[in-house]
């Protein structure tokens, strides 16, 4: 299924759930469209995306090796590059929402896992506004 064009109709699903697709796909506004286009009214639309201003990611810039996008983090035997079209920020994400606010009943991100995951070092769940240096994004929009 392609997550720009998808074949389902309008107001489909109750939920709609894509985990860790966004940053892979070349226009995330036309990804949240098509999300929101097949769920129903009062549906919820959820995804997860790394976060592009997570601790990791600001102690690289620290030292002179910023991640730059798109970035190919792996190559898979079977499905070839694994790329990063983007990374999401916290910013990025109330960006995204302000976009599609006329369509939203109501839209939030919350910073999932603060800490170094090569070290399995951290927590769940940071208390705001530490979360915003969470390693990944759970965005939650529900369609009025």
């Amino acid at each position: 299924e392609d997550a720009l064009d998808l074949s389902f109709p309008d107001d489909s699903f109750d939920c709609v759930i894509a985990l860790e697709v966004i940053e892979h796909v070349p226009d995330e506004v036309r990804f949240v469209a098509e999300g929101l286009r097949v769920t129903r009214p009062g549906g919820t639309f959820i995804w997860t995306t790394p976060n592009r201003l997570r601790l990791t990611a600001l102690v690289r810039y620290l030292i002179g090796k910023p991640i730059r996008f798109p970035h190919t983090y792996a190559v898979d035997p079977v499905l070839g590059d694994i790329t990063h079209e983007r990374e999401l920020s916290y910013g990025d994400h109330r960006q995204l929402f302000a976009r599609f606010a006329e369509t939203l009943a109501s839209a939030r991100a919350h910073g999932v896992w603060l800490g170094v995951p090569a070290w399995d070092i951290g927590i769940l769940q940071a208390p705001t506004p530490l979360d915003r240096l969470a390693f990944n994004w759970h965005a939650v929009l529900v369609k009025g």
